[in-house]
C-alpha cells in the first residue's frame, strides 16, 4: 500500500473518531476530557492532511517515483559504504 493511500485511510479513521467525540459532546457539552480529545484528534487530522499534501506534491513533481516498485527506490549498499559495514550508521 502506498503512502498516499495509507494517509487517506488514517485521515478517514481519525475523522470517524472525531465525529464520535462530537456526538458525545453534543450530549455532554461540559465534558472537558472529550473536548481535549477532540482537539487532539483534530490536530492529528490537520497534520495528516499536511503530510498528504506533501506526498502528493512529491508524486506530482516526479511521476517516475510513483510508478517504480518499492525495491528500486532503496539505496543499494556497496562494500565501500559506511552503512554496509555498520547497518546502524
Amino acid at each position: 500500500m502506498n503512502t498516499i493511500a495509507i494517509l487517506k485511510k488514517h485521515i478517514a479513521e481519525a475523522t470517524t473518531i472525531a465525529d464520535r467525540y462530537k456526538a458525545v459532546l453534543s450530549k455532554e457539552p461540559a465534558n472537558i476530557a472529550y473536548e481535549l480529545s477532540l482537539a487532539t484528534i483534530e490536530k492529528h487530522i490537520d497534520e495528516l492532511q499536511i503530510q498528504l499534501k506533501s506526498e502528493k506534491e512529491i508524486r506530482d513533481k516526479d511521476p517516475l517515483i510513483s510508478t517504480m516498485p518499492k525495491r528500486q527506490n532503496k539505496k543499494v549498499q556497496r562494500p565501500g559504504d559506511a552503512t554496509f559495514l555498520n547497518p546502524h550508521f
